[in-house]
């Protein structure tokens, strides 16, 4: 029995005092060359730039003030890219289609994005340069109310990230 203590306590006793005094060298050269790396491809979501409250930033099921003027902003390091892909899901005016079919978004003041293709569709593609990109943006109400979807393709072709928002 003593012999068994006496093997404890001395396992217990390297374990504990022998450990704290192996410690893994940091290489810090290693470490800035990674961070500066992942840092070219950040992408941030101010709250404002130029037109203001940015539309990317709000939560999930926001709703919008009709006819107020936003922003669509975001800032992009050297290596990021960022494509904004927004869906109209407003319903239809059943009483008059052609003069005002749905609720709608307008634009002006474009820094920095593409308009890929206009407004196609129910659908509009915008992609961000490096730097920052704001666009005034605002959301019209023609029939009952407006629904979008905003998709977020961040550094890639998959949706990393879809808001919907309301007006």
């Amino acid at each position: 029995m003593k012999k068994y203590l006496i093997i404890k306590i001395t396992f217990l006793s390297i374990l504990f005092i022998g450990f704290p005094h192996c410690k893994k060298k940091n290489n810090t050269n290693q470490s800035s060359v990674n961070s500066n790396t992942s840092n070219s491809n950040v992408i941030s979501y101010p709250d404002s730039i130029y037109y203001g409250a940015n539309v990317l930033k709000f939560q999930d099921s926001t709703i919008l003030v009709n006819s107020k003027s936003y922003g669509l902003a975001a800032n992009l390091q050297t290596n990021a890219t960022l494509k904004i892909v927004i869906t109209n899901l407003s319903p239809l005016n059943p009483t008059t289609p052609v003069a005002n079919p749905k609720s709608v978004w307008f634009y002006s003041n474009i820094t920095g994005w593409i308009d890929v293709n206009g407004y196609t569709n129910d659908i509009q593609t915008f992609i961000a340069k490096p730097g920052n990109n704001d666009i005034k943006i605002q959301f019209d109400n023609y029939y009952l109310f407006g629904k979008c979807r905003i998709d977020f393709f961040e550094n890639g072709n998959i949706v990393t990230k879809s808001i919907y928002l309301r007006w």
